[in-house]
């Protein structure tokens, strides 16, 4: 998600402090945001106020305070003349939802909120007077009736579908955003505005049970329909003829199951694929094959161990935002949080997840050739101490680790200079 932005801190408390030359400019033009985005199509970079030194009389008088992320502060310019920043462009926000570093774009985002506010509050609502900006709090304040504005809060709810620890998702068709989306969330939004279109043709004195009845009670109705009759009956009898093969591997080729099962730890870090390897891992617990378990295991360790030690040792394929994860990723690596390769994956799959993917299966077949196994069903290395064949354990996941990493580093190619 854009607003995972770790190690970075995220500083939303009105604390204005005094711009230097460093601090960055957010500016936005008819919904699009202001930034300069690189060759590789990736990474962005801000404005600073630097840039604009001798060109604006007033740059460091003139300014609105937005927030701080780590020790860098960010600012709207009223009245900006966005074309004393040469190389930078307004694009669609939409654009940021797949660049580097991640921070920037979470930053550019919320300042696109915070720009919104400011620009629908420059008279007053009660009077039509100016309004200004309190230099004590994020308020805008009347001088003339005394009225007060805050940002305020707007809720919002999204729909999912589940079954037990798995979700239902989709992915955009025809567009380069590759990332998942809720199915259920866009269809329910799609029914919704037919509903709003078919019941416009009923009598006006029921206008005001559409929202409090017709609405939830057909929308609601419709959905789950669509969800268990539609969409349940081919996802479920995947999962079941998933779990068949896989059991059907069970004794006659173990080296083979182990490496298919750590493989599918790695395909995609959480969903579906994931998930159906894991809970065929903790249901192999029960009836005694801790060695199932085990590659299971070590299949989702090896991914995030991979990516640290590729930032660790090929620093120069990697944005410094990327390499200030390396720590993240060795602690979720080792605890088994298969999780901390999802960022790596979503901005560069094809170089990322081939690689993870052939590594977890080398350590999988290896942790079942070195008859490896595991009681409990997750921990990682805190639980090291109760798995069969510890040391081989830990052979399997350095050979595995190595390799992915191999396989990264000879994928990404060196960045140039970061800027």
């Amino acid at each position: 998600m854009i607003q995972d932005i770790a190690p970075h801190v995220y500083h939303n408390e009105y604390k204005p402090v005094t711009p230097d030359g460093n601090s960055i400019i957010l500016a936005y033009e008819n919904g699009k945001c202001f930034f300069h985005k690189r060759e590789d199509d990736v990474s962005i970079s801000l404005p600073r106020f630097r840039e604009l030194e001798g060109n604006v009389s007033n740059l460091y008088e003139n300014y609105i305070y937005l927030f701080s992320i780590d020790q860098e502060h960010f600012y709207l310019i009223p009245g900006l003349d966005t074309s004393l920043l040469p190389g930078y462009e307004f694009h669609e926000t939409r654009e940021l939802r797949y660049v580097q570093p991640q921070y920037l774009a979470f930053a550019t985002v919320t300042g696109y909120q915070l720009w919104f506010w400011y620009k629908n509050r420059r008279f007053c609502g009660c009077c039509g007077k100016p309004m200004k900006h309190d230099t004590k709090e994020r308020m805008m304040y009347c001088p003339s009736c005394g009225r007060q504005e805050y940002p305020v809060l707007m809720p919002a709810v999204i729909v999912g579908i589940t079954n037990g620890d798995k979700i239902i998702c989709s992915k955009y068709e025809g567009r380069s955003f590759k990332q998942y989306a809720l199915i259920a969330g866009f269809a329910a939004g799609y029914l919704m505005i037919g509903l709003k279109k078919l019941f416009d043709k009923l009598p006006k004195t029921l206008e005001g049970t559409k929202p409090v009845l017709l609405y939830p009670f057909f929308g609601i109705l419709i959905m789950g329909a669509f969800m268990i009759f539609i969409v349940n009956p081919p996802v479920g009898a995947f999962n079941t003829w998933l779990n068949n093969v896989l059991s059907g591997m069970g004794e006659s080729s173990k080296m083979l199951l182990g490496a298919v099962l750590a493989g599918m730890m790695s395909i995609d870090f959480g969903g579906p694929f994931n998930k159906t390897a894991y809970v065929f891992g903790t249901a192999s617990i029960a009836s005694g094959q801790f060695d199932i378990m085990a590659s299971v295991m070590i299949g989702g360790m090896v991914p995030p161990i991979a990516i640290a030690l590729a930032t660790t040792f090929f620093k120069n394929r990697f944005t410094k935002s990327e390499q200030q994860t390396t720590i993240t990723n060795y602690i979720m690596g080792l605890s088994f949080i298969t999780e901390g390769a999802i960022p790596f994956a979503a901005s560069d799959p094809l170089r990322i997840i081939p690689p993870c993917v052939v590594g977890s299966a080398v350590a999988g077949a290896l942790s079942m050739m070195f008859g490896c196994g595991s009681r409990a069903p997750h921990g990682g290395i805190f639980v090291v101490g109760i798995i069969d064949n510890p040391l081989m354990f830990l052979i399997a996941l350095v050979v595995g680790a190595v390799v992915a990493m191999a396989g990264i580093v000879l994928l990404k190619k060196p960045l140039k200079a970061e800027q």
